[in-house]
Order: C-alpha cells, then structure tokens, then sequence
C-alpha cells in the first residue's frame, strides 16, 4: 500500500497509485480535502482506469494506519507545517515495512535539516536534492491562488480554501531562506 499524507484534494497521490498500480490511501487533516480526494478517485476512473484508492481524515502525526501496514509514503509539501517533525517521522516509520520507502518534498525552514531528521529516525537518505526553479514556480502559483480567490472558494469551499489563501499571502516572503528539497528514504530494517 502506498500512503499520501498530508493528500489534499488527492492528485499526486492519484497520478503515483495510478502509474505504479499500488493501492492508496490519502491521508489529510482537512475534512473538506479528503472529500474532495475521494470524488477525484471517482470521477477519474473512467479515465485512469481501475484504481483503489481511499481516503481519510488523519495528519502526520496520527494517520490511523496499522504497523507495517504500507511499502511506501509519499508527502507533497505537507511536513513544512507539521509542528512535531520528529513525532511524524516516527509514524512514518510505524507504518512503513521494512526496507519501505518514504518520498517528501518539502522546505527546509531554518535550523531544519530533513536528511538529519529523518536518519536520527531510523531511515537511509538516498537523495536529497534541493528542486529546481521551486521559488519561481511557487510564487506563480501562490499569485494564480490569490487572483482567482472566488473560484477558489466556490470549487474548495470557504474552509479549505481559507488554509491554501492564508498560506498564499503570509508565505512568500519567507520563501528565499527556506529551500524546497526532495529527499527519498529507506527504513532501515528493524
């Protein structure tokens, strides 16, 4: 099983589950997200082809899954916000089996270091690259979420999409000193 914590309305988690075949579930703490998720897995059926994905209300902290229970997490710049970095690598490594593989993007806010973070938690960083043109590519996108606020309402409703406004206007001058890295890691065999 594949987990995508922090899925929002679903589609990376979506496009991974639908290219590799795994089975998915999207874990996110906005109820309105998960909603959202799991009409997208609906309605894109037709067009994806069969996909079993499911999804729930959880965070980083608390995703409700069993030991073991997922060969793999992904996070799509979800863990920049999570308060207790090291308690979410921790139930990252709970739900992984042995020898899984846990993939975030993310920023790296000062004084935090996910490589660090997630080797004192028992993974083998296999990559840590900062991506490329993210500053330029996240500024585009926050002004796009800030131009088009009432569409943005309206499709997300008004709660979800006060979250992704409040962190299109109080995040872009913070961007430059936080980098936007990708690291893949392992769990270490327990």
């Amino acid at each position: 099983m594949l987990a995508d914590v922090g899925c929002g309305r679903g589609g990376p988690g979506i496009w991974v589950a639908r290219e590799t075949g795994a089975r998915l579930v999207g874990i996110d703490v906005v109820a309105g997200a998960v909603a959202d998720a799991a009409r997208r897995s609906v309605e894109l059926g037709p067009l994806l082809g069969p996909l079993d994905a499911r999804f729930r209300v959880g965070g980083f902290t608390a995703t409700g899954l069993a030991d073991g229970s997922c060969a793999a997490v992904m996070s799509v710049d979800a863990l920049w916000m999570v308060w207790d970095k090291e308690a979410a690598v921790a139930e990252v490594a709970r739900v992984l089996e042995p020898g899984g593989r846990f993939v975030v993007t993310s920023w790296e806010t000062p004084g935090v270091d996910h490589a660090a973070l997630l080797t004192a938690g028992g993974f083998t960083v296999e990559e840590k690259v900062e991506t490329p043109d993210w500053l330029d590519r996240q500024l585009a996108v926050y002004a796009g979420m800030l131009a088009h606020e009432n569409e943005l309402v309206a499709e997300m409703g008004a709660e979800a999409a006060a979250v992704v406004l409040a962190e299109a206007r109080e995040t872009p001058p913070r961007l430059p000193s936080t980098p936007r890295v990708l690291v893949a890691a392992t769990l270490a065999a327990r």
